[in-house]
């Protein structure tokens, strides 16, 4: 994989990220919306706290692997081509 492939990906990545971001935030705030209403939904509040919680680790961690790449060229294992096993090689050669 290239440089330039990596980065649509690893950018690709990040946004999609962002997208689980915004919308973890949108129903938060419905939630928060509806407990400052006075309507019980312990549940959902929590539920929406949680899925916020994990959309922006999700963010910080698809930074994290740009910036790793960015600086230091370091490819995510995601990203990583598998290793050839020594009869893949010998076979290529």
């Amino acid at each position: 994989m290239n440089r330039q492939t990596t980065l649509h990906a690893l950018r690709d990545d990040l946004a999609a990220a962002q997208h689980r971001r915004d919308e973890a935030a949108k129903q938060l705030d419905e939630a928060m919306l509806d407990a400052s209403r006075g309507i019980d939904n312990q549940d959902a509040l929590e539920r929406s706290q949680g899925e916020y919680r994990r959309a922006r680790q999700q963010v910080n961690n698809a930074l994290m692997r740009l910036s790793n790449f960015m600086i230091h060229e370091a490819l995510p294992t995601s990203l990583e081509r598998p290793k050839e096993t020594p009869q893949e090689e010998a076979a290529g050669a």
